[in-house]
């Protein structure tokens, strides 16, 4: 299990805690108050409730929106990666090279940088040329 899905699960109990503790203290609540008042009772039985469950859903589905979100970055970044190091690599062969090991791990540091400066750091660490290709 990796950390990234142990806090996904985390964050997933916290939410399910957060919104259904509150039905054990309605149910009470709403024991007492139907005791004393009837009218009050239907509001904490029916709409807090129901409000309290829908919010935990919504909370639950912004939490696995944000989840593969991230699960997306990451394959995007070790596909980015690999790509840069297969042309790297090919570059280094044809002039008779390998890629070291601390070149792999700059080119990680690199992946890791916001897109707008990945593109030239690479180009200039690395002598790889930038091409942008425009739609017509």
């Amino acid at each position: 299990m990796t950390w990234l899905t142990a806090k996904h699960i985390l964050k997933k109990i916290w939410i399910w805690t957060k919104t259904h503790w509150w039905a054990g203290v309605i149910l009470v609540v709403g024991f007492l108050l139907t005791r004393f008042a009837k009218k009050r009772a239907k509001y904490l039985y029916e709409e807090m409730y129901h409000d309290k469950i829908k919010q935990g859903k919504e909370e639950l589905e912004v939490v696995n929106n944000a989840h593969k979100e991230e699960v997306e970055k990451i394959k995007k970044a070790k596909e980015e990666f690999k790509v840069v190091v297969e042309t790297i690599k090919d570059e280094r062969k044809e002039q008779g090279n390998k890629i070291k090991r601390e070149e792999k791990k700059r080119i990680k540091e690199i992946i890791d940088m916001p897109e707008d400066l990945r593109l030239h750091v690479l180009a200039d660490e690395f002598g790889l040329e930038v091409i942008e290709v425009v739609d017509e």
